[in-house]
């Protein structure tokens, strides 16, 4: 819990008793969980619906209802609509 998020509790006096909240920076608790450098970004989209689309798989921390393992979403690049499916395996993408 962040220290930002104990001061609203704080505030909200959901903890009694806990007056001063300081909590010591530590660095590398920052910049070890910098896992990627960001995507530049593009100032050009295309031109209609459909002509790009983005897509992405990555697979979900818990086992859905119906079995599902993993996650895919796709972008559409004009409109920025986005669609999310569940799939039981990778192969099935």
């Amino acid at each position: 819990m962040s220290e930002r998020d104990l001061k609203i509790l704080s505030e909200w006096r959901l903890l009694p008793g806990l007056t001063k909240i300081s909590l010591p920076f530590y660095e590398h608790c920052v910049t070890s969980k910098q896992h990627r450098l960001k995507f530049s970004t593009s100032s050009s989209r295309s031109k209609k619906v459909l002509d790009l689309v983005h897509s992405n798989v990555w697979q979900a921390p818990v086992m859905s209802l119906e079995g599902a393992r993993y996650f895919v979403s796709f972008i559409d690049d004009h409109s920025r609509r986005c669609w999310m499916y569940l799939v039981k395996r990778k192969a099935d993408v």
